[in-house]
């Protein structure tokens, strides 16, 4: 058996878990077979709960660094957006998970996944939840993708019944639109 070079981590929620699909068809599973076909030597484990919010990811976030990733696709925040928890708390929080992940040496690289507040927010909620993402990026130097749902959100030919989960092709245009222009710069690194 060939030994992986590379181990990803995707860590978040029902997004990374594949909400209404089967595990080979979330985006972990996908991107692995995608970047397999590349010629990378990676293997990307789901690390994604369904529900979590970005203090459930505090708790979470040691399990998660134990696992000695080279790279974290950090994706929270949907959960908190949908509860229309406070834009301070997610950023409180994802700072301390950050600050988890980047423990220790050998930290890996982490990729954070951005999410926007949803529509029937108000103004001022949506201005301070979505800028909390690119803040985020620059405090900790981080590769970031702006929003994780880019091109499929709202958009029933690639969510499932919801609205809001993709379904396959919807991962597969996240992953050729929003998370392969980032990521392969640090897999060639």
């Amino acid at each position: 058996m060939t030994e992986v070079a590379i181990t990803l981590v995707a860590f978040g929620d029902s997004l990374t878990a594949g909400y209404g699909l089967s595990v080979d068809e979330a985006y972990p599973a996908l991107l692995e077979q995608v970047l397999l076909a590349r010629g990378l030597s990676v293997r990307v484990i789901n690390s994604g709960v369904s529900g979590e919010t970005s203090a459930g990811g505090v708790r979470r976030a040691a399990f998660v660094r134990s696992l000695n990733p080279d790279i974290v696709l950090f994706g929270l925040g949907g959960d908190d957006a949908r509860r229309f928890r406070s834009p301070e708390d997610l950023e409180n929080n994802l700072g301390e998970a950050l600050g988890i992940l980047h423990s220790g040496t050998d930290a890996p690289q982490v990729l954070l996944l951005g999410m926007r507040a949803p529509g029937n927010a108000d103004t001022q909620y949506r201005q301070a939840f979505d800028a909390v993402y690119p803040r985020l990026a620059k405090k900790y130097s981080l590769p970031l993708v702006p929003f994780f749902l880019e091109g499929v959100a709202l958009d029933p030919q690639f969510t499932i019944s919801d609205g809001i989960h993709p379904n396959v092709a919807g991962y597969h245009l996240i992953i050729e639109n929003n998370i392969l222009p980032v990521l392969l710069p640090l897999l060639e690194k």
